[in-house]
């Protein structure tokens, strides 16, 4: 059973995934966006990537509260990867995409300052890539969560440690920090939605919209709430939700409540159809990490030709999904893979599952 709820979230992560290629498709060819619960397609795919991550890293915590473990087994799950793509991504980039020669474009500062992605600084641009697309410049629109879900690895335990300090309400307690980050999002909506507050080149007033569904996920780790799933009840609230959905305020609200009810009751559902699909394991960071720039690649391609780009979109989303996951699937065999047995061995001389 417990294998296949990991297979459930494998694949929740994997549709979160094509939510968030999808979304982004439409700015990169510049065409409509989809639009979900009253916000763009992507959107919700990267706030479900918060609400399992902030479930997974609970339990990560809850299941070996060692901080130097826990921070190895953060640390080589988002680095290597991130890093391998921010290599292949300034060596393609010089050699197929950029307008300058090799020479000046790898003796051009702004190439390297790229490789400060690896540290979560995030960087955007490289020289004379990207000028003329459609959604000019950017290389990978994606990466500006990075640091945000790194914040929040570091926030998660200090909570914890925190609820521990008195047992007997560390469920009030939990439910009082939930309600009230959900909260202080909503009023930032309402009252301050142009507000700004740049540090480390993130926007962490932006960021404040993913934060409560980190914490929900922590929620749904720690208390009893998995107890009450039922994906029956799940479904038909989400079906009745377009008929009470009325503003961004209202949707919000929805969104904290209603959405990780049913996310979360698939997840704990005892087996899904395709589960079986995702058993070899989850590719949906790799698919993160490259997704936008397989993009931005095909619309590179696609502006110096005369293809209709509105009536053949579909075809161009599907191209970059099947790129993205081969990429991914790719990166998942020959860098998460074995960096994730050798942290195993590591750490617990190979008798645990990191």
């Amino acid at each position: 059973m417990a294998q296949n709820r990991n297979n459930n979230i494998a694949m929740i992560k994997f549709i979160a995934a094509i939510m968030v290629i999808t979304g982004h498709m439409a700015y990169i060819l510049g065409v409509s966006l989809p639009i979900v619960m009253g916000t763009g397609i992507q959107i919700i795919g990267v706030k479900i990537f918060f609400l399992i991550g902030g479930y997974l890293i609970t339990k990560s915590w809850l299941s070996d509260p060692v901080p130097k473990r826990y921070a190895e087994k953060r640390f080589m799950r988002i680095v290597p990867p991130l890093l391998v793509y921010t290599i292949i991504a300034i060596l393609f980039s010089g050699i197929f995409l950029s307008t300058l020669t090799l020479k000046e474009y790898f003796t051009n500062p702004v190439t390297w300052k790229y490789l400060k992605n690896i540290i979560f600084c995030i960087e955007y641009f490289l020289p004379g890539v990207f000028q003329n697309n459609i959604y000019p410049n950017a290389v990978n629109g994606s990466l500006w969560t990075l640091p945000v879900e790194v914040g929040l690895y570091i926030v998660i335990p200090i909570v914890i440690k925190v609820l521990k300090l008195d047992k007997e309400k560390k469920h009030i307690l939990l439910y009082t920090i939930t309600v009230g980050v959900c909260l202080f999002q909503l009023l930032h909506l309402l009252c301050f939605p142009t507000w700004t507050c740049i540090y480390y080149q993130t926007d962490w007033a932006s960021a404040m919209a993913l934060v409560p569904y980190y914490f929900i996920g922590m929620l749904y780790a720690i208390s009893n709430l998995h107890e009450k799933l039922n994906l029956q009840l799940a479904c038909f609230l989400m079906l009745i939700t377009p008929c009470i959905s009325r503003g961004e305020i209202v949707n919000e609200i929805i969104l904290y409540t209603v959405f990780p009810y049913f996310v979360f009751s698939f997840a704990f559902s005892p087996k899904a159809y395709f589960s079986n699909v995702f058993s070899k394991g989850d590719i949906s960071y790799g698919m993160y990490l490259y997704g936008f720039f397989v993009q931005q690649i095909i619309a590179n391609y696609l502006v110096n030709t005369s293809i209709n780009i509105n009536k053949t979109r579909m075809l161009w989303l599907i191209v970059s999904i099947l790129v993205t996951i081969i990429m991914a699937l790719i990166t998942n065999k020959i860098v998460e893979k074995p960096v994730q047995k050798k942290l195993q061995t590591h750490l617990y001389g190979n008798t645990e599952k990191v």
